[in-house]
């Protein structure tokens, strides 16, 4: 798993050579023959030039304010990101797969990605959170409550708190998620966070907010009619992949976005693909994985393509800053401006009419989770560099 640090720099006043680009100072008079100026004083064109004094082309010794513009750095920030993993812990989890059950290979998994990015959160700006569906605690052998998802989130997102999720999964046996004997309610599962009081910090703005799915079955609960509950197969109240598609839209509309891995098999792919497409992720097709190494591999992709890619805009003077003569810089190269995003690499305003927070479009996005950016800097006070 690759680790970088986006570091960001300082670069206080542009030479003329570096704002060359922006100069808005045109040739000085009385340098080129062919320039018709009468004899005389011979003032110089423009506010920048200044004016010339002597006989003959009426050169213009002063030098003018318009020669570079003055560039000047401040500061941005990433705006944090959020993981909520949503585990299935239903009966299946225990079917035997290669050298042990389904939750052992799934618990070897999630045990490597905290490990792994333990140490490098504060790097990745990845705020962990951690539920399952069904509950956890429910009693052993209480079978009529297979379905329920009413307990409190287990783990909200916040910063550092791999070491938390670790705890408890760490002691999870095959034999404790027998004693669930719980079924599969993966829509209501989702639903939960459609109330922000049940992951409070996860469901609210001011972080990029995703769910990770990891499930090995189809529904088995149903629910509300209508949300989570459609006619099945033999008569069933199953939901349908059309209940799961919504639901992750409704979940997409409050700015939870949705990523699904299947597996250990026993699932229809078209009901994970029904999320998958709904997700607005970069993955409109879920994630298959098979053993532990597959499963750590799809975890890797997945955290990988989370980091942020928007920054909040952090001037010291915020009174001081045109929004308008604003520009990015990756590793000393500027990113171009466009809005719509048709120039991939690039960045955006994430509102317009705000003019707080910015989105660096696919591209230059894929650089910077890629590793590829190791420096990010922000100015103001040149105008801004659009794609040409």
């Amino acid at each position: 798993m690759k680790h970088w640090m986006i570091i960001l720099i300082s670069c206080l006043t542009c030479s003329l050579a570096a704002c060359e680009k922006t100069s808005t100072t045109g040739p000085v008079i009385g340098e080129d023959e062919d320039i018709g100026v009468d004899e005389g004083e011979g003032e110089g064109e423009g506010e920048g030039e200044g004016e010339g004094e002597g006989e003959g082309e009426g050169e213009g010794e002063g030098e003018g304010e318009g020669d570079a513009c003055a560039e000047q750095d401040f500061a941005i920030e990433f705006k944090p990101t959020r993981l909520m993993i949503l585990q299935d812990v239903s009966g299946s989890m225990t079917d035997a797969l290669q050298a042990g059950t389904k939750w052992d290979q799934a618990k070897q998994a999630l045990l490597y990605l905290l490990n792994e990015w333990q140490s490098s959160s504060s790097d990745t700006k990845i705020d962990f959170g951690f539920d399952t569906f069904p509950d956890l605690n429910l009693n052993a052998g209480n079978t009529s409550k297979g379905c329920d998802v009413k307990s409190p989130v287990l783990v909200d997102t916040a910063t550092g708190t791999e070491q938390t999720i670790f705890d408890i999964i760490n002691p999870l046996t095959t034999e404790d998620i027998g004693s669930i004997m719980g079924t599969t309610p993966l829509c209501q599962g989702m639903k939960t966070f459609l109330n922000k009081s049940y992951a409070p910090v996860f469901t609210s703005e001011g972080a990029t907010n995703y769910l990770l799915i990891v499930s090995d079955g189809d529904d088995t609960c149903g629910g509300v009619p209508g949300e989570c509950q459609g006619k099945g197969l033999f008569g069933s109240t199953y939901p349908t992949n059309k209940h799961l598609g919504a639901m992750t839209a409704n979940l997409l509309a409050q700015g939870i976005r949705t990523f699904v891995i299947g597996f250990g098999g026993g699932y229809t792919p078209g009901a994970l693909n029904a999320i998958a497409a709904a997700g607005g992720t970069p993955f409109t097709e879920f994630l298959v994985a098979s053993d532990t190494k597959s499963l750590k591999a799809a975890f890797a992709q997945i955290a990988s393509n989370v980091v942020s890619c928007v920054f909040e805009l952090d001037p010291e003077d915020p009174t001081k800053v045109d929004l308008d003569e604003v520009n990015f810089k990756f590793d000393g190269a500027d990113v171009p401006y466009d809005q719509t995003c048709s120039s991939s690499e690039a960045w955006r305003w994430v509102d317009v009419n705000k003019k707080t927070t910015v989105e660096f479009c696919p591209g230059a996005c894929e650089k910077l989770q890629n590793g590829d950016v190791k420096e990010v800097g922000a100015t103001f006070g040149c105008p801004t560099v659009i794609p040409k």
